[in-house]
């Protein structure tokens, strides 16, 4: 295929995602201007959230959830159609995150206990626990990410250790 360019402008355009239906394309600037959108079929960039970067919609195409930074950290979501932002989850530790098809998955650094994963309902805000490190296994520090799979059976996650990265796979946690 034929490569096309999205974005134009000034800024570093970054962490891009599709909608749901994929008409659009979600990004963020990391000047800290928030997330935008572009159509797919290509046209001007519209500004979603005035916070923010990393942004996926939910599978309904109802939701766009975002992690939010500087003064405003925590992981949100603002109606697609436009609306109110909402915030969903907010903890210092919080240090990865991804959406499934119904739930948001947060990886925990260390504080006092050891680095886990959390499963977050958005509609009712429970939390639950999923996964516990090792208590050797330094997880969550600088460059590390989390995904999970849409059925929500497998996810993984790139931790560092010193200057090594490496991957983990957990599979069948339900």
């Amino acid at each position: 295929g034929k490569a096309r360019q999205v974005t134009t402008g000034a800024g570093n355009h970054v962490r891009p995602s599709f909608s749901s239906e994929g008409k659009w394309i979600y990004f963020s600037d990391n000047s800290g201007a928030g997330i935008w959108r572009v159509p797919f079929a290509g046209g001007a960039a519209e500004l979603v959230t005035h916070n923010g970067h990393e942004a996926f919609e939910s599978p309904d195409g109802h939701w766009l959830y975002y992690a939010g930074y500087g003064v405003a950290p925590g992981i949100f979501r603002v109606p697609t159609g436009g609306g109110a932002e909402q915030l969903i989850f907010r903890d210092p530790r919080a240090a990865a995150w991804a959406m499934g098809s119904s739930h948001i998955y947060v990886g925990m650094a260390p504080a006092a206990d050891t680095a886990h994963i959390l499963r977050i309902d958005p509609e009712s805000g429970k939390r639950e626990e999923i996964y516990r490190f090792p208590p050797e296994a330094r997880r969550f520090g600088f460059a590390t990410s989390l995904a999970v799979s849409r059925d929500e059976r497998t996810l993984y996650h790139i931790g560092n250790k010193r200057t090594e990265a490496d991957i983990l796979l957990v599979d069948n946690f339900r």
